[in-house]
Formats: C-alpha cells, sequence, structure tokens
C-alpha cells in the first residue's frame, strides 16, 4: 500500500513538473520532493528548453539565468501557496539554483515552523561544521550559527546565518543584489569545487551536485548537497 507521505511527495512532484513546463515551455524529466525538519527540497532533473540551450551553446549562460530568474519570481507566490494547501504549512523562505551543465535544478521551501533541532545529528556533523566555518572565512564573513540536516540519504542541506560583510550590505542598498548574488555564487561555488574531495572523505560519500542561494533580507545562504548513494542505497 502506498503510504501518505509518498502520495503527499507525487502530488507535490506533478504539479511542480506540470507548473514548470506551462511557463517554460518545457517541463523537467523527472521531479524527486523530500519533507524533513519542515523543509522541502524538489530536486529537478533534465530540466532544459530548445531556447535555452541555443543560448548556451552561444555562451549565453547569463541570459538563461536572469530568464529563468524573472519566471521563478512570479512563479514562488503560486508554488508556496499549492505547498501550503498540500502540506497545511506557510512557506517562510523560498531558494533556487541551477547546474545547466547538468541541466538540473534544486527548489527549497523552509517552513514557518522550522526551528533548530539540536538532537537531530548525522556522523561528523560538528567537525562538518567546524569546516564549513574554516573554508566560509576564507571568502565571506565567518558565519554566526550554522544549522545542517539530512533531509534524506542523499540529500544534505546546510543553512548558514549572519554572513554579509558591510560592503555587501551597502551593495544590496545600492540595487546591486543580483550582482553580488551571481558573484557570491560563483565564488562560493568554486571554493566547494576546491573543497569537494575533503567534504566527501568527511562525509565518505561522494558529492554529485551542490546547489546554492541567498536570502539577504535574512542574512542567511543555504547549500544543498546531493550525495551519491551508497551501495545499500536504494532510488
Amino acid at each position: 500500500m502506498v503510504n501518505k507521505n509518498t502520495l503527499l511527495h507525487t502530488k507535490i512532484a506533478s504539479y511542480i513538473g506540470r507548473t514548470l513546463r506551462d511557463h517554460f515551455g518545457k517541463g523537467p524529466e523527472s521531479v524527486y520532493v523530500s519533507l524533513g525538519h519542515s523543509i522541502i527540497t524538489i530536486y529537478l532533473k533534465n530540466f532544459m528548453t530548445p531556447m535555452e540551450r541555443i543560448l548556451l551553446d552561444q555562451q549565453q549562460e547569463t541570459t538563461v539565468l536572469e530568464m529563468r530568474s524573472i519566471l521563478m519570481e512570479n512563479l514562488i507566490p503560486e508554488i508556496r501557496a499549492h505547498i501550503k494547501v498540500s502540506t497545511s504549512m506557510d512557506i517562510k523562505e523560498f531558494y533556487y539554483d541551477w547546474n545547466l551543465e547538468n541541466r538540473t535544478g534544486m527548489l527549497v521551501g523552509i517552513f514557518k515552523e522550522h526551528e533548530v533541532q539540536s538532537n537531530e545529528a548525522y556522523s561528523k556533523k560538528e567537525l562538518l561544521h567546524q569546516k564549513i566555518m574554516e573554508f566560509t572565512h576564507k571568502v565571506h564573513r565567518r558565519p554566526q550559527e550554522i544549522e545542517s540536516f539530512l533531509i534524506n540519504s542523499r540529500t544534505l542541506i546546510i543553512i548558514k546565518k549572519g554572513v554579509l560583510i558591510e560592503l555587501e550590505r551597502e551593495l544590496i542598498k545600492m540595487g546591486f543584489k543580483k550582482v553580488l548574488l551571481n558573484a557570491k555564487k560563483k565564488i562560493t561555488k568554486n571554493v566547494h569545487d576546491r573543497s569537494v574531495t575533503f567534504f566527501e572523505n568527511l562525509l565518505e560519500r561522494e558529492i554529485s551536485e551542490i546547489f546554492i542561494d541567498w536570502n539577504f533580507e535574512e542574512d542567511k545562504d543555504i547549500a544543498v548537497l546531493i550525495l551519491k548513494p551508497k551501495l545499500i542505497d536504494t532510488q
């Protein structure tokens, strides 16, 4: 018998696939929904329109990201409303990021009910937080707080709070929010790429993808690590 959680995940996945197809002209081939710790993650696979492929062939990645940003800003209220109806919970924060090379994407909603659950742990969690502090300090402000959660066996969420420096705050006030966001994503992903082997050894898992987004108003960022399955894991 299919349980209620599976039915809920399937319902939300179907809605997301249909909605993206209606607005982008082509939806993702696969949508994977996970719920845990009052967080919802929506992992998109093989999501790329024919027009976007042409633009990427012409080295127009920035144009593709800007187009997606415009569409997503219009879609987010609708997605929030649908998820509220499905889960009876309000999404307080919404994040998204793309891996255009892999044709994947990640949508993340943090519900208002979310609280730090200090009793939830996984292997080497505290050491991971310590190393994130060290790596982050090389390119950004040392975060005031870190939370992390394994949403499922293959999805690790890392949330850092208190990460903006005064220069970045001023740039946001001056209207350079998008420029700053793109620059921070590029720099942070480069740092993650250089550090990926270390974190794989620490987690004893290979990392297949990393998605990153910021909430400048709340002064926090979120990273989603997609882990490759262990031999005993099943999709």
